[in-house]
């Protein structure tokens, strides 16, 4: 059970962060030419690469998992809204800044309601990633979870329980995709959640 609330803490802790980012590619230009071929660079890199820097800062504990979760997330969040934020229309932000809004009415008026599709998504897609990643670790560093319940069925003659525990994890994606994917319609309703 302290795994998924691992799980969560890392996914909550890497929407923030990812958001965060991807607001500030958006308001701060020289920001956005410095530091997002870099978050371009760690999307298309495996994940995997990175394990001994993770275990060097956090640990192979709770830290580690969390410190993984955590920035597989804020990189997949940070995409999809960076992706949003492109599509905002620029002229409809200029014509509401012409009529005298204040930045603050700039964000939460136009441009946010614009990104509530892409946030939906990128929490789908964000919460995607942090089940994998936690699996991944857990079934590579044996700690105990799914992952390593799945793995350890796998290796020896227990067929039925590891497909027990695949189904199990297919469920656990499919049952998430599907909460997410009716937020997504009831949220915005214009969005084609396929």
């Amino acid at each position: 059970m302290k795994n998924y609330i691992v799980i969560l803490l890392g996914f909550l802790l890497g929407a923030l962060g990812g958001t965060a980012l991807s607001l500030s590619f958006y308001f701060l230009p020289y920001f956005n030419t410095t530091t997002k071929p870099l978050v371009r660079a760690f999307m298309i890199t495996p994940k995997s690469v990175f394990i001994p820097y993770f275990l060097i800062l956090f640990g192979r504990d709770e830290a580690f998992l969390l410190g993984a979760i955590t920035i597989a997330v804020a990189l997949q969040i940070t995409v999809t809204i960076d992706a949003g934020l492109s599509s905002v229309d620029r002229d409809l932000v200029e014509m509401v800044k012409g009529l005298g809004a204040r930045p603050h009415h700039v964000l939460t008026d136009v441009i946010m309601p614009s990104l509530l599709p892409y946030f939906i998504l990128s929490i789908r897609i964000g919460m995607e990633s942090a089940v994998r990643q936690a699996i991944f670790i857990e079934a590579v560093f044996s700690m105990k979870g799914l992952g390593s319940k799945l793995w350890s069925s796998s290796q020896g003659a227990q067929g039925n329980d590891y497909f027990v525990y695949l189904l199990l994890t297919m469920a656990l994606g499919s049952g998430l995709a599907a909460l997410l994917n009716e937020a997504l319609r009831r949220l915005a309703p214009w969005h084609d959640a396929a």
